[in-house]
């Protein structure tokens, strides 16, 4: 139960290959015999010259390849392509007539009679895995990716085994179903439902056992759906059809990549390791679950969303469920160092570490709770990360070593965490890794929205202090200063001091402030430091009283940056010192990718290979390879045959 792949290699002299002879794959129990003559002419020696040749032959062993699946289609073909291969190495290659159109990495399926028929003795019912990549090309429509029909009587209509997609018009939610049947009511179902945006794939995958009537369904590698009793189905098909259609118009169409059916049932922790899929936003442009408001968008371009500090994206996260208290995010950043940072002050009155210029990358803060944050991460001005969350009633922390993250450079940051440890990944290598305890009591939130471009929606006013070189009260002789924020009345008083010292018996006044308000979006707000004239001391502000400073249209993005303005009446003259801050992100930032659950050393580099290359051939294949792998994680391939295979794994030399 071996595969062989074999080689004899002709050097004459020893430094020099003259003749490399290859034998492509070797199934169980075949055999293949190489033979040929070398012209010594070829090495440029005379028939008079001492020298030595050398056979090398050498043969490649190795266990299955295809881990064990009946069958296994790229559906890589190239266009025009009516014969599709098969990657198992059990050679069930299929034809067809009116075949789906081969894209040169899936097969779209655009018409009813786009339909590929299988062999059905390829197929064992009794145990089995099943599972596709599908993508939804249209704006709705019905499509069935796999379909048995079954050899019992009162059959008809009815099938062994069927998997449904289907997406209503006008609909945003999509239905995907999976069901084994013995006769038209004697049946198993199992379905859900998520946003579906076009134009993005899923993976579906069934799992069915006949003896222990267990049957699971997966949804991009997560279970959906399971049964402990399933129908006992028959298991002798009379035919197996891929991509077919029900009731579809002629504008309906569906793409379909990488079908795999496996003789045996897959544990649940392999599926989510090799199908699991993340809820991806591309941040080169709006639409497929990413938003934003006028002027708050970024700008918008083939490299990514670039933020300035007072932009933000909106992602809809509405379909994620982190029940099992697991996450992995994924991005491309390229950060960059803020002009406007928050005051040592403001950042000690609101809580804020200013030991470094902390920056959110993304994340959710809910406004009218504090304690609720889906976990958020920040970039440190000095490189470090940290990962910040909580449920409503706890809140923790994560932060790494200083270092982590380069400004001014484009990198791949992922974080992953388990339930109790937290790993950080740069470019797809583990750079730090650890635990905080508090987030061991913290369960992972489920929110409808993420922000890219800033982790939470939060401004801070601060007001410092005030200098006065004159002030006094010709009325009253007495000082009463007084701070009001969005009102003239008393209710928006936020500070005052009836007894401020007057300018004529002292050289200048300073006063300490040290308050603050904080802002979210759709706030605007103005204050107004003013001195209270009149008979008697008064909280509102009216005509009798003196305006030093009005300013107004403050949102929490501007105007950002320590403020002194000028305090001027007829009797004051001095400066407010006050500041606007927040934690937006200023860089660019593309291809965000939201896991529930934790990704694997493995995963993190598969996730940072799908990210950054299209295709990445190693060429480390052993003597006698035929096909070269793509290690990128997009599942392409290379292969040649014979004497147009160049040598391969040759040591010493170049492949």
């Amino acid at each position: 139960d071996r595969y062989l792949r074999g080689l004899l290699e002709s050097e004459l002299p020893v430094d020099s290959v003259i003749k490399t002879q290859e034998i492509d794959l070797l199934t169980p129990r075949a055999a293949s015999t190489l033979s040929g003559n070398i012209a010594v002419a070829d090495a440029g020696i005379s028939a008079s010259t001492a020298t030595s040749m050398t056979l090398r032959a050498g043969v490649n062993v190795d266990d299955a390849v295809d881990d064990g699946q009946s069958l296994w289609l790229h559906m890589n073909e190239a266009s025009g392509a009516t014969t599709f291969a098969d990657a198992s190495l059990n050679g069930h290659d299929l034809s067809c007539n009116t075949c789906p159109t081969a894209t040169g990495s899936a097969l779209r399926f655009s018409a009813t009679n786009q339909t590929l028929s299988l062999d059905p003795t390829i197929f064992d019912l009794n145990t089995f895995s099943v599972g596709m990549w599908v993508k939804q090309v249209s704006d709705s429509g019905q499509f069935v990716p796999f379909m048995v029909t079954g050899s019992q009587s009162g059959m008809i209509g009815v099938f062994p085994v069927q998997m449904s997609w289907r997406t209503e018009e006008g609909a945003d939610t999509t239905n995907v179903s999976v069901s084994v049947a013995r006769s038209e009511t004697i049946h198993t179902s199992l379905s859900t439902s998520f946003n579906n945006w076009p134009g993005t794939w899923q993976h579906l995958m069934l799992t069915y056992d006949r003896a222990s009537r267990s049957m699971d369904f997966y949804l991009n590698g997560v279970s959906v759906g399971s049964s402990s009793n399933a129908i006992q189905i028959d298991t002798s098909p009379t035919n197996v059809l891929l991509g077919f259609f029900s009731n579809a118009g002629s504008d309906v169409v569906f793409e379909m990549d990488e079908f795999e059916f496996f003789p045996r049932v897959l544990d649940a922790n392999t599926i989510l390791s090799r199908y699991g899929s993340p809820l991806r936003f591309d941040l080169t442009q709006t639409g497929n679950g990413v938003s934003c408001d006028g002027d708050r968008c970024p700008s918008l371009s083939d490299s990514g969303a670039t933020f300035d500090q007072t932009k933000h994206l909106t992602l809809d996260t509405s379909s994620l469920n982190f029940s099992n208290n697991q996450f992995s995010i994924a991005v491309d950043v390229n950060p960059q160092q803020r002009a406007n940072t928050f005051t040592t002050n403001a950042g000690d009155y609101f809580g804020i570490d200013t030991s470094q210029d902390w920056q959110g990358v993304y994340g959710y803060r809910d406004p009218s709770n504090d304690k609720r944050i889906f976990p958020s991460l920040f970039v440190g001005s000095n490189g470090a990360l940290r990962v910040d969350m909580g449920d409503g009633t706890n809140i923790c922390s994560y932060q790494t070593a200083d270092g982590i993250v380069e400004f001014g450079v484009d990198q791949h940051i992922g974080v992953s965490y388990d339930g109790s440890a937290f790993t950080i990944y740069i470019n797809g290598e583990e750079r730090a890794s650890g635990t905080s305890a508090p987030c061991g009591n913290v369960q992972i939130l489920d929110v409808n929205q993420l922000y890219a471009g800033r982790a939470n929606a939060k401004g801070y006013l601060y007001f410092d202090n005030m200098h006065y070189e004159t002030i006094f009260d010709e009325e009253t002789g007495d000082v009463e200063l007084r701070i009001n924020l969005n009102s003239d009345k008393s209710s928006g008083n936020i500070w005052h001091d009836n007894n401020v010292s007057s300018t004529e018996d002292v050289d200048f006044v300073d006063i300490p402030l040290g308050l603050g308000r904080q802002l979210t979006d759709g706030d605007n707000f103005w204050f107004l430091v003013w001195e209270d004239d009149g008979s008697s001391d008064d909280n509102d502000y009216d005509s009798l009283d003196d305006n030093h400073l009005k300013v107004e249209n403050i949102t929490n993005y501007s105007p950002l940056a320590r403020s002194s303005d000028a305090l001027s009446h007829d009797d004051a003259k001095g400066t407010l010192y006050w500041s606007l801050s927040n934690e937006f992100f200023v860089g660019r930032l593309r291809n965000v990718s939201i896991f529930d659950y934790a990704l694997s050393p493995t995963g993190a580099e598969r996730v940072y290979n799908t990210e950054t290359f299209a295709l990445q051939m190693d060429f480390d294949e052993a003597p006698g390879a035929t096909t070269v792998t793509d290690s990128s994680g997009n599942y392409f391939e290379a292969g040649c045959a014979g004497a147009s295979c160049p040598d391969s794994g040759i040591p010493g030399r170049w492949n």
